[in-house]
């Protein structure tokens, strides 16, 4: 397996572990929300749909599952901290929604 560097990650398992990691959070990234969708083309988007398919209202339903786990554990939605310090310090930040980004992203509905 290669990291995203390129590099054959064989005999290190901290590193292994952060490369597919670091994959999975990209592939997520595309997934949910629509981040590098214009990237691929519409036959490559299509081909992993078809061996992949969505469920019908992916969004709305993927932002209910999102819900549905940290529901009963709402102290644990603090957000992120650099989202935080830059509230506080930029006037000018706009924090951004992620449901939004969810329902605004590329992917048809």
């Amino acid at each position: 397996m290669t990291g995203r560097t390129g590099v054959l990650l064989v005999d290190d398992d901290r590193l292994f572990a952060e490369s597919v990691a670091a994959r999975l959070g990209d592939d997520g990234r595309m997934d949910v929300l629509g981040i590098a969708y214009h990237d691929f083309s519409h036959e490559q988007r299509d081909h992993v749909c078809a061996h992949h398919p969505r469920e019908a209202n992916f969004k709305e339903s993927i932002i209910d599952h999102f819900a549905n786990g940290i529901i009963k554990k709402p102290l644990t939605t603090l957000g992120n901290v650099k989202a935080d310090v830059l509230a506080l310090k930029d006037m000018n930040y706009v924090r951004q929604n992620f449901c939004s980004i969810i329902l605004g992203s590329a992917w048809p509905v």
